[in-house]
């Protein structure tokens, strides 16, 4: 990830929305997804806000991943593609996931045990099923540039609606993670909208304000009728339209955007770092809930950026660790 962040506009603005959804996702797994995982959080206002967030946050990651691709897309080259994806997502997801998989199963405190080290990665293990996920569109996405059946209004608005009833259908196995590409993809389709099509650039920041506090008053409203079912009408009217409100409000914060030019090392490594802070916050018996939601949540972003700074400047141990080049990092 690159160490400085551009003063371009619309880079800053995606990386901040970049920050806000990595500081969303440290946030959920320190809470924990259930009253089993986390801070074992039962009821509250923290468990209902971060039950909420269910349809929020892996589509503003999604949404921002098709944006982002969509300034750089497939251009010809379809093995060369797919290796430089493998390389970006898969290496860094096979070490760090199986890592992680080694410390849950033999450090005390940990919420989760590997149930099949033979089907690790087949099955989808923790948070790295969005890795998995993201390649699996990747190449879709690459096979549909190749038959250029994306780059006029008519199919690409196709396509996404075949996306959008596939993901609303529940398709999909959990193999491989196939069944989470199916229920990102559509979001993935939708930030590829966003910047081939410029489908927002005229929509204000006050339009873009006014329709998240609809959406926010709504969640609040009927929380327990939209429920937490992620692949439904409701779940991706409420995806849609936040992102949408979000990108329309044009947020341009540097202390965001410098944790959102990191995204992928927090992604990868921030459970590490979540669950140390509340191992330690358990042995020293801190009893604050607040307290030990803060020291989590910091703990959950720094400490990632620590582990991208001290990987060594060497393109296999950068490639390992973090799926970047030396090379590419620098160009940046």
């Amino acid at each position: 990830m690159t160490e400085i962040v551009q003063k371009n506009d619309r880079r800053l603005e995606v990386d901040t929305l970049r920050g806000l959804a990595c500081l969303l996702l440290v946030f959920y797994h320190v809470v924990g997804s259930s009253a089993a995982s986390g801070l074992h959080v039962e009821k509250g206002v923290l468990r209902e806000f971060n039950d909420l967030l269910v349809h929020v946050r892996m589509p503003i990651f999604t949404v921002l991943s098709g944006f982002v691709y969509g300034a750089r897309p497939f251009s010809g080259g379809f093995f060369e593609f797919l290796v430089g994806k493998a390389k970006r997502l898969l290496v860094p997801m096979l070490f760090v996931g199986t890592f992680f998989a080694l410390i849950q199963s033999f450090v005390p405190g940990s919420n989760h045990r590997v149930e099949s080290w033979l089907l690790l990665h087949v099955i989808p293990y923790a948070h790295f099923w969005f890795v998995e996920s993201l390649f699996l569109i990747f190449v879709v996405v690459a096979v549909l540039e190749y038959w250029q059946k994306i780059t006029d209004g008519r199919s690409f608005f196709f396509v996404l609606l075949i996306a959008v009833l596939l993901m609303l259908s529940g398709a999909g196995f959990e193999y491989f993670s196939v069944k989470g590409a199916v229920y990102l993809f559509p979001y993935f389709m939708f930030g590829l909208l966003l910047k081939r099509f410029a489908l927002l650039d005229g929509v204000g920041r006050a339009a873009g304000v006014c329709v998240l506090a609809v959406v926010f008053v709504c969640m609040l409203v009927w929380g327990e009728r939209i429920g937490t079912d992620r692949q439904s009408v409701a779940s991706l009217v409420v995806a849609v339209s936040s992102v949408s409100a979000l990108y329309a409000m044009r947020l341009k914060f540097y202390w965001l955007a410098w944790v959102g030019v990191r995204s992928y090392s927090i992604y990868l490594y921030h459970v590490f770092f979540a669950a140390g802070a509340r191992i330690l916050s358990a042995s020293m018996e801190v009893d604050s809930l607040g307290a030990m939601v803060v020291l989590g949540v910091v703990c959950g972003v720094l400490g990632p950026i620590l582990v991208e700074h001290l990987v060594p400047d060497y393109s296999f141990s950068r490639r390992l660790f973090l799926g970047a080049s030396v090379k590419r990092d620098r160009a940046k």
